[in-house]
């Protein structure tokens, strides 16, 4: 029997393992669950259960227009509030391309509404989005917080990322803390059925002995047969 269970990197936990390890707090008067984790794609695994909770996130209010603000990794747009986000470019010079590097200063962080700048060292607070969602000890409990949130990292080191990132999920995986899912890396059934040999006919559920089939990379290699031939496979 346990009382407490705490799952890191969620994303990554084995559902099989989840489900025993839950099945041992039965008899326990306590049931203690914590998940934590790096989101990875959306409406999956962290994600998902954020998306189920009561929603606590920490944000800050604006000493200009008194506008509370989820920070949110998208450019200013004064002509569009709904979609404006808390990134503003003040030195497009303190960019370089080629070197991947950004100057101290180039970013600033704003206030979504009114577009001045964002104190994020005095004005920040906890908020819930769905507080009824666990009335009564019910529901589930959930927090986001993100590099964002990090006073000791400028916004100029999070675009620095950004540029050197190889991999564009990764970034907002691991630094923004939003799931991303890149669609170039992801396969669909018409790219399977667009690359099928053209001599097949119709698709075959039975051959011979051997009901399925699997597609997957295999790696070459050589071997060596008994009468000293060599394979390629």
């Amino acid at each position: 029997m346990i009382d407490y269970l705490s799952l890191d990197e969620y994303d990554r936990v084995n559902s099989l393992a989840e489900s025993s390890a839950l099945e041992s707090m039965s008899s326990s008067p306590f049931k203690v669950v914590r998940r934590w984790s790096t989101p990875t794609v959306k409406d999956y695994g962290i994600d998902k259960l954020y998306k189920q909770s009561d929603q606590w996130f920490y944000g800050y209010d604006c000493k200009h227009c008194d506008h509370f603000n989820e920070m949110k990794y998208e450019d200013y747009n004064p002509d569009d509030l709904s979609a404006s986000g808390n990134v503003l470019l003040v030195n497009p010079d303190g960019i370089d391309e080629d070197a991947k590097t950004v100057q101290d200063g180039t970013y600033q962080y704003v206030c979504q509404k009114c577009g001045k700048p964002l104190d994020r060292w005095y004005s920040g607070r906890w908020a819930c989005k769905y507080p009824s969602r666990t009335e009564n000890n019910k529901g589930i409990r959930g927090y986001f917080i993100s590099q964002l949130n990090a006073v000791w990292i400028s916004l100029d080191e999070i675009k620095e990322k950004e540029m050197r990132t190889e991999s564009k999920q990764a970034f907002y995986n691991y630094i923004i803390g939003a799931p991303f899912e890149d669609v170039k890396m992801k396969v669909l059934d018409e790219d399977i059925l667009s690359n099928k040999s053209p001599f097949a006919q119709r698709q075959l559920f039975n051959r011979d002995k051997y009901k399925f089939i699997s597609v997957g990379k295999y790696k070459c290699s050589r071997k060596t047969l008994l009468n000293g031939e060599t394979l390629s496979a």
